[in-house]
């Protein structure tokens, strides 16, 4: 029967007194009138043992006036029980490593760009690839390159296509060689051309080229020759299309990663790299633009002109 004047009269030690029952027996009238001094005077205990009713009741403002140990007492339940304001209103930064490990699709699903920066390397270790997938576009794009770079080369490795595209050119840039080289071949190939863009070639490996081009560099070395602006002087150049990927002429920068860097800064990326991938093949004249390969396909013809004026 107390009331909202009597409930912010109560001193922190009594606060700190009062149980589960009594907390869930406020009404929200009464537990919105307790002050930030009295709510941080609950004890971990206490938060961890009343009802997400009563954290619901709870304005954002006490919410966000909670301590780092009360919200390291919050169960998963709660966290997963909290409305989208209030879960909002929490400081990311704060959470245990067990709660980050616990979040459910819900809760990652509620996070703000403000609270993904606020991640600790130390938490964003301990998310799980299918986690991080439950992380809204703003959320992914509220990391920063820093919290970028702590990602595990099993959580890249791990990110699906949807996350990895989430991800803005700036972040995608700012992989590591080992992050890099932790993409599977279906990852590379399901970047969007922008972020396919942002990733540094000479970082990958000659495999993860070879399955980019096509996936048959490694087969044997063939007979076929093609041409196009290798070296983006203006002028075209010919060279062998098929050769071994642990060759070193093909392993060593910037090769293949030049022409396709090229192909890119050309604008021909979308309208010539399908035949381009073509080219590789172990033997045969393939589907390229050689001039050998056109002579299968012609025939020479003789015509006699009569050039006297008679």
């Amino acid at each position: 029967n107390l009331t909202s004047t009597q409930i912010s009269g109560l001193t922190a030690l009594q606060v700190a007194r009062l149980t589960a029952a009594e907390l869930g027996a406020l009404t929200t009238t009464e537990l919105q009138s307790l002050n930030t001094t009295q709510v941080r005077a609950l004890t971990a205990a206490q938060i961890g043992s009343v009802g997400t009713t009563t954290l619901n009741d709870l304005t954002t403002s006490q919410i966000t006036a909670l301590t780092a140990a009360q919200t390291r007492g919050l169960t998963a339940t709660q966290l997963d029980g909290l409305s989208t304001a209030n879960f909002r209103a929490l400081d990311a930064n704060e959470f245990s490593t067990a709660q980050i490990s616990a979040l459910t699709s819900t809760s990652l699903g509620n996070l703000t760009s403000t609270q993904s920066a606020q991640l600790l390397a130390t938490q964003i270790v301990r998310l799980s690839a299918t986690q991080i997938g439950y992380l809204s576009t703003t959320a992914v794009q509220g990391l920063s390159t820093t919290q970028t770079a702590s990602l595990t080369t099993t959580q890249v490795g791990r990110l699906s296509a949807t996350v990895l595209n989430n991800l803005t050119t700036t972040q995608v840039a700012a992989l590591n060689t080992t992050q890099a080289r932790s993409l599977t071949v279906t990852q590379i190939n399901a970047l969007s051309t922008a972020n396919f863009g942002a990733l540094d070639l000479n970082e990958l490996t000659t495999t993860q080229v070879a399955g980019i081009i096509g996936g048959t560099l490694a087969y044997g070395a063939g007979m076929n020759a093609s041409f196009a602006d290798y070296d983006n002087d203006g002028w075209l150049d010919i060279y062998n299309t098929q050769i071994r990927s642990e060759h070193a002429w093909f392993a060593e920068s910037p090769t293949v990663n030049r022409y396709m860097m090229n192909s890119w800064k050309q604008g021909v990326w979308k309208s010539d790299m399908p035949l381009y991938w073509e080219m590789f093949k172990q033997s045969g004249f393939g589907r390229d633009k050689s001039l050998h390969a056109l002579e299968g396909f012609t025939q020479l013809k003789t015509t006699w002109l009569d050039l006297s004026g008679r």
